[in-house]
């Protein structure tokens, strides 16, 4: 059974549209920020007001964050067809890093230490790349499957980072990439197979 705190993380009814909607795709993505910096710069965002949250967050160590109810929806995407039949999956992941003077920052300059959670790959804006760790593989998959049994979500994914021209008519599991070609996440350093692999085994699987 998938362990999910719906507390810490918890967001006011302001922040989201309490309006329930049926779900048929889940979106993934990365926070771009240090640890848990992206939460906290939503807390304080339009004045504490915003309502472009995502519904939940995986941490670097695995922990899933509820923000608010997944039958409900925010302005995640900015599109109200869109955000409305959508569930937002984000995770803890600086994204794109730059080297400067012997050390290493995401796009806001903060600082990535462990070097050896860098992947290297020349994509779109970069060559650094922060990993993704193996808690967060694993809590997605639970997340993922809970999430295609409570909404009834076909369970498809669209395996690559790389913008899909059908993606926005999708049902499954896309990224932010596949819908805009300018976005970079998931990044490069995100593993697929190990997703398809991991659900295949408790579950079929269609990939795209």
């Amino acid at each position: 059974m998938v362990k999910i705190d719906k507390k810490t993380h918890k967001i006011y009814e302001s922040n989201f549209h309490e309006i329930e909607t049926n779900k048929d795709l889940i979106i993934i993505g990365d926070t771009s920020r240090k640890k848990s910096n992206h939460i906290v710069r939503m807390k304080y965002r339009d004045y504490g007001l915003s309502t472009e949250w995502n519904t939940f967050t995986i941490s670097r160590d695995g922990v899933i964050y509820q923000h608010y109810d997944p039958k409900y929806y925010s302005d995640f995407i900015g599109d109200k067809l869109l955000d409305k039949r959508s569930i937002s999956v984000l995770f803890e992941n600086m994204g794109y890093i730059y080297h400067s003077d012997g050390k290493y920052y995401n796009w806001i300059n903060e600082e990535c230490e462990n070097i050896q959670d860098l992947y290297r790959k020349h994509w779109k804006i970069g060559y650094f790349w922060e990993k993704y760790t193996e808690k967060q593989y694993k809590s997605f998959v639970d997340l993922s499957l809970y999430l295609f049994d409570k909404f009834n979500i076909p369970k498809n994914i669209i395996a690559t980072n790389l913008y899909e021209e059908n993606s926005y008519d999708y049902q499954g599991i896309i990224s932010r990439s596949n819908l805009y070609k300018e976005d970079v996440d998931v990044n490069p350093s995100f593993n697929y197979d190990k997703i398809i692999q991991m659900i295949s085994e408790k579950t079929t699987i269609n990939q795209d």
